[in-house]
């Protein structure tokens, strides 16, 4: 911070966080990555925490998607949004489409992403041992949770969500709050009459 030359951790990943203890750096590369500093600050070994799928279906530009990691204040765990189940059965692309000759059904008003087919998966949160380990999904159900953070005591993750019943023709998003541990919604959305948008808690 008091000036000089940058110096060049990784060659690429998305939305970097800093731990709590400043020792290591979380990241998004495809997969959930915690990129570990030594003393100087300097690289000192990169590890895959987990695999992460994303889905292409719309959920906004730009900001309005929000923050997609965060970790808890203990710096034991992540939290994170990627893609729930699959829509279509036999994806043969890897890209979670029906494969050969299967129809594509449209039940959707938003069934196509920026570029092709959406994909139609709903995005929900995640949490993982920042030592690695496997994802557990903290939301379900056929909504979209994503732009996330994590509250100062460990408590509950914020997110938003659409749940107005027509999140395809309107952009209403609401304020959840769930408990990480159980994954319970834990008060009432927002529902006012327009979209929030980042939340973060007070620190």
């Amino acid at each position: 911070t008091a000036g000089g030359e940058p110096v060049q951790l990784l060659p690429g990943g998305g939305n970097p966080r800093w731990s709590p203890d400043g020792k290591s750096i979380a990241l998004l590369a495809g997969a959930v990555y915690v990129l570990e500093l030594n003393d100087e600050g300097q690289r000192k070994a990169l590890r895959k925490v987990c695999e992460r799928e994303t889905s292409n279906a719309y959920l906004g530009w730009g900001d309005n998607v929000g923050n997609a990691l965060c970790w808890s204040p203990d710096g034991k765990t992540l939290a994170f949004t990627a893609a729930g189940a699959r829509k279509f059965e036999g994806d043969n692309h890897g890209s979670g489409m029906p494969g050969g000759a299967d129809p594509l059904v449209v039940d959707r008003l938003l069934w196509k992403a920026p570029f092709g087919f959406s994909d139609q998966r709903r995005t929900h949160v995640w949490t993982v041992p920042a030592a690695g380990g496997e994802p557990t999904p903290i939301t379900s159900g056929d909504f979209d949770h994503h732009s996330i953070d994590w509250s100062p005591d460990g408590d509950l993750i914020v997110c938003i969500s659409n749940r107005t019943g027509n999140a395809d023709g309107d952009s209403n998003t609401d304020l959840c709050l769930i408990n990480v541990k159980t994954g319970n919604r834990v008060d009432n959305w927002s529902l006012s009459p327009g979209p929030e948008y980042q939340p973060v808690f007070e620190r």
